[in-house]
């Protein structure tokens, strides 16, 4: 059977995942980035943390790197209907920025985790561009 465009716009494909926060008093949903929502991931929004110019490169992309957590979890926080709990990503960020850091560590895996990123290879220096005994060239 072939889909039609309202069947497509209309299925929830997203996954979510509930997490416990008491310290939060409740819980959040976590769920994957849709194509919007990757767009705005990649989309570094005005006055989102970091400075404007090319002289300040180092430090606008180190303070980008700063917020990325905060970025993906701003991104994928949401209620059990899916609907993301900030509509926008400056405020989010500004929020997730003042919250215990484990607590948004446990988020930032879970939604990572949801969207098919691995942490492990990652944290573990065999990310992109990365080198290891097998390719260094030493026998």
């Amino acid at each position: 059977m072939s889909l039609t465009a309202e069947a497509i716009a209309g299925a929830d494909d997203l996954e979510r995942e509930k997490v416990d926060v008491p310290k939060w008093g409740g819980e959040v949903w976590v769920t994957e980035l849709s194509g919007k929502g990757g767009e705005r991931f990649f989309k570094k929004e005005k006055g989102e943390g970091g400075k404007d110019g090319e002289d300040d490169k180092e430090d606008n992309e180190a303070e980008v790197d700063d917020l990325f957590v905060h970025r993906v979890i701003a991104l994928t926080l949401c209620d059990e209907k899916g609907v993301l709990v900030f509509k926008d990503v400056k405020t989010g960020i500004e929020v997730l920025r003042d919250k215990k850091t484990k607590i948004l560590r446990e988020l930032f895996k879970t939604a990572c985790r949801l969207n098919g990123v691995d942490l492990e290879e990652g944290e573990a220096g065999k990310g992109p561009g990365a080198t290891t005994e097998d390719d260094s060239g030493s026998s």
